[in-house]
């Protein structure tokens, strides 16, 4: 550590405002109160892949705004199984109101995620009023009670490099920030290192998987090539690929559960009905999300590919996204074996790195198995669901506390990359939690 940097007087730079960079917001918060923390996303708002959408009078509002239509349209509920995970990250979210459990009517043959009639077992939790509150929600209680603490949304970390002793970020906000902009790649190119974002950084923390696929996605932010060599297992990671389809009915759909995993080898893993979900009883519309499986969707982006012939990230369009909501429609219909509602809404969102395989079932340690397809230079796991069964359950390699370096990234003095793209154990919210946690944790021992 440089003695003559003062903790009052240190500035940390977190990159991505999802469950991992969020709860290493917080967890820097509470160890270095005096340091300055500032947070950068480049989405629309905060939340990764705890994103939530409101609609009202067919236009997506704020999502803490009075809608008729809501949807939880990433990550759908996660488990507890974790001692760390339930003592330190979900009490506190409980007690300050932004988790609550969801007590739904839940069946199905399948497993996701370790609900469903094949993995039932255990509470699940869900943000109250929409997964966003445990990241939105943190980050707003961050702002009110840390006087050092700055979130600057829709700005996109372009750039990273090494300033002496210290980190210097550049970057871009407004249309060049969003990954589905309508900029051509080159025009998001040229503009995304434009400028700089404020002063020079004492630490860094990476949390978004895409920031070190350089030209693969827009979400890169430019890590030094050779700190990409350090960083292969976010690189060489396999990722499993989804496609959500939201959908608003004008009665209810005639099912008696809440949400069902589903099995087989069709469109549809998992269906989630809102209005079951706390704080989002009272919506005027019946809402539901509609989860592809991984092989469906490996074969959706190998149909329509993510990457041009050059390389270059193409993004999701809604011309892309509405044959994923139709089908997904459609295998909803046919497994509720019953003509549906009349729907007034119908969306989809395309996730290219919704969680990165999982090292079970004879993968490799990169999550590699015979089940993988390549698209543009991406490998994407194509298993069966049955492989992913028991994801919920949080544990895994090295899933006890003390903060060791084993699901997160450590390279240069100062520089960390932490999300459950770096963790061994199973992936989703416990494993992105826990590897925000422990890197933060490192982080304040070496400003310390």
């Amino acid at each position: 550590m440089d003695t003559n940097v003062r903790i009052d007087e240190t500035n940390v730079a977190i990159i991505g405002g999802g469950i991992t960079g969020t709860v290493a917001a917080t967890t820097l918060a509470k160890l270095l109160p005096g340091a300055r923390i500032t947070l950068f996303d480049q989405g629309r708002g905060l939340g990764g892949r705890a994103s939530h959408r409101r609609v009202h009078d067919g236009n997506v509002v704020a999502p803490t705004a009075n809608a008729a239509m809501a949807f939880d349209h990433g990550c759908q509920f996660f488990r507890a199984d974790d001692d760390e995970f339930r003592d330190k990250i979900l009490d506190p979210w409980l007690e300050a109101g932004l988790a609550a459990e969801w007590r739904g009517t839940f069946a199905g043959a399948g497993d996701f995620f370790g609900l469903g009639g094949a993995g039932a077992g255990g509470p699940v939790y869900v943000g109250k009023d929409g997964m966003h509150q445990v990241t939105a929600g943190a980050v707003e209680r961050l702002e009110r009670d840390h006087p050092n603490f700055v979130a600057r949304r829709g700005v996109r970390v372009g750039a990273v490099a090494r300033a002496g002793d210290r980190w210097a970020l550049s970057g871009v906000g407004g249309e060049a920030a969003i990954h589905d902009s309508t900029l051509t790649s080159a025009e998001v190119e040229a503009a995304r290192a434009a400028a700089a974002l404020g002063e020079w950084y004492d630490a860094v923390i990476v949390t978004d998987a895409s920031a070190a696929q350089e030209s693969w996605h827009r979400a890169s932010a430019g890590i030094p090539e050779a700190f990409l060599a350090i960083a292969h297992r976010v690189q060489d990671r396999v990722r499993v690929a989804m496609f959500t389809a939201i959908v608003a009915f004008d009665e209810p759909v005639p099912v008696d559960y809440d949400a069902s995993a589903f099995e087989g080898a069709g469109a549809l893993w998992f269906a989630a009905r809102t209005n079951s979900k706390p704080g989002c009883e009272t919506l005027e519309k019946e809402c539901w999300t509609l989860v592809s499986t991984p092989a469906w969707a490996a074969a959706e982006v190998e149909r329509v590919p993510m990457r041009d012939a050059a390389g270059a990230f193409i993004a999701q369009s809604k011309e892309c996204l509405e044959a994923p909501a139709h089908a997904l429609l459609a295998a909803f219909a046919a497994e509720v074996g019953k003509l549906l509602p009349a729907h007034s809404y119908l969306y989809a969102q395309r996730w290219g790195s919704a969680f990165p395989a999982p090292l079970t079932h004879g993968r490799d340690a990169d999550g590699r198995s015979a089940a993988v397809r390549e698209s543009g230079g991406t490998a994407f796991d194509a298993s069966p669901t049955g492989q992913f069964a028991g994801l919920g359950g949080g544990g895994g390699a090295d899933s006890g506390g003390g903060g060791s370096a084993s699901d997160f990234v450590y390279g240069y003095p100062g520089f960390y990359y932490a999300g459950d793209f770096c963790s061994p154990r199973p992936p989703g919210v416990v494993a992105a939690a826990l590897s925000g946690r422990h890197a933060a944790e490192a982080c304040a021992r070496r400003l310390r």
